[in-house]
């Protein structure tokens, strides 16, 4: 980590040369300061208060290691990087900043530059260790498996399990049913990640009340979270090809865990929930918790993930669920995890988070540059279908969906013409029986 107090000293050595620099730049989009071949902005924090100075960050990679894998926000410049970082996000979190005012917008754009152009080199130098990073994926996704799936086999005995996987695996399902475009699912409200954090501290008071109630009428217990942490943000638009300037996609600013000791009160939550949707049966009149959640909150569900039947590669199991709220004007996308607290524990006390940041980290730089290997083609850094691939399976399982509404309506359509021809041609027998009766001869 750097020191404030040297940062400080070396920006003041340089102010000659921002001046200068500044002078030739554009009022409304300064342009960076050329260091050593390579363009890096200088930064100034907010309210005047020098922050970090980015021609001196460390560099992005260590060459002369080979052997040992670091997360990019474990190096040196990936934390100067976040740290730099911290004073807007505190700012924000505290309802002090607006990260799309014309002042600070600026400065965001030149900090993102620079976290782009470090994530350029952090790829660029992983494909000269490909077997390195495929060695973490090996030993990452194994070492945890063990306990988690030793765990899970106790939970699926428990009373309730089978009746939440029914439930969960028919809800998912008809959510999915209610996607009425293939794009993905994005926050379309907002016009830029920068807008969409703005979005996400609007709503996070109300979205914490309204978990804390699901969590006490299911009971289950709530454990709040920050807002995503911006750096997290940058890092995986970039290593997805991304622009967070233009394009919206991160769905879990706004996120939290709700903990069960049981699969029972695991699916009363999740009734809870789309008892607060009315475009389920759920959330009717006549809904078996719509009486219970007349006083939540309406939300709108778009996505439910379920890995309890379907655990990652590496045994983890939960369930996570998109929604936003009916009456919100940005339609910001939240997030809820659902975990077992038995399998919390085990993350927890088994120390499985800091191994897990490994595999993620490896898995989506192996990712961006192309080199996953085949075992990994289908699951993304949790084990599960990636993003990508899951946004072109969604897409043609709605295709297919399409295709098969578009042939029962012609079908119907079909069935409905030969009805139609049916009577006309009954019609003509009868206007033919009348005809001949007419003819023939009375007696």
């Amino acid at each position: 980590m750097f020191s404030i107090g040297h940062l400080v000293n070396q920006v003041h050595e340089a102010v000659g040369e921002v001046q200068q620099a500044s002078q030739q730049a554009s009022r409304d989009a300064p342009k960076p300061v050329a260091v050593m071949g390579t363009l890096l902005p200088a930064w100034h924090g907010w309210n005047g208060k020098v922050t970090a100075d980015l021609r001196v960050l460390p560099a992005s990679c260590n060459e002369s290691d080979t052997t040992t894998f670091i997360p990019p926000v474990g190096r040196p410049r990936g934390a100067a990087l976040k740290q730099i970082l911290n004073l807007p996000m505190g700012q924000l979190i505290e309802g002090k900043h607006h990260l799309t005012k014309e002042a600070d917008f600026a400065k965001l754009q030149e900090i993102m530059c620079v976290v782009e152009q470090y994530y350029s080199e952090v790829c660029k130098h992983a494909k000269e260790h490909v077997p390195l990073l495929i060695s973490q994926l090996d030993e990452r996704r194994t070492e945890h498996k063990a306990v988690y799936s030793t765990t899970l086999r106790g939970i699926k005995r428990e009373v309730g399990y089978q009746d939440y996987d029914t439930r969960s695996t028919a809800l998912a399902l008809e959510t999915d049913g209610f996607r009425s475009t293939l794009d993905p699912i994005i926050q379309t409200q907002s016009s830029s990640l920068l807008e969409s954090y703005n979005h996400a501290l609007q709503v996070k008071e109300r979205y914490d009340v309204f978990m804390s109630q699901i969590g006490k009428k299911s009971g289950g217990t709530y454990i709040p979270a920050k807002i995503k942490h911006i750096y997290r943000a940058l890092e995986k638009m970039f290593l997805l090809g991304q622009n967070p300037l233009t394009q919206a996609t991160v769905l879990d600013m706004v996120r939290g865990l709700l903990e069960f000791d049981s699969m029972e009160k695991m699916q009363k939550a999740l009734e809870y929930i789309f008892a607060c949707d009315d475009r389920f049966r759920e959330g009717r009149q006549g809904g078996a918790y719509f009486a219970a959640a007349s006083d939540l909150s309406k939300v709108k569900v778009c996505r439910v993930k379920d890995r309890m039947a379907k655990p990652t590669s590496g045994g983890w199991a939960d369930a996570m669920i998109n929604f936003s709220f009916v009456d919100d004007v940005n339609e910001h996308v939240c997030e809820i995890q659902f975990a077992h607290e038995r399998l919390v524990t085990d993350r927890k006390e088994g120390g499985a988070h800091h191994g897990y940041s490994i595999f993620r980290a490896a898995f989506e730089i192996l990712e961006c540059i192309q080199e996953l290997p085949p075992s990994e083609l289908s699951c993304d850094d949790k084990g599960n279908v990636d993003d990508r691939q899951q946004f072109q399976i969604e897409d043609l399982m709605r295709e297919i969906a399409l295709l098969k509404k578009q042939m029962r309506d012609e079908s119907a359509k079909r069935d409905q013409e030969v009805a139609n021809r049916d009577r006309e041609i009954s019609g003509l027998q009868q206007d033919v029986a009348s005809l001949q009766e007419a003819a023939r001869p009375h007696k």
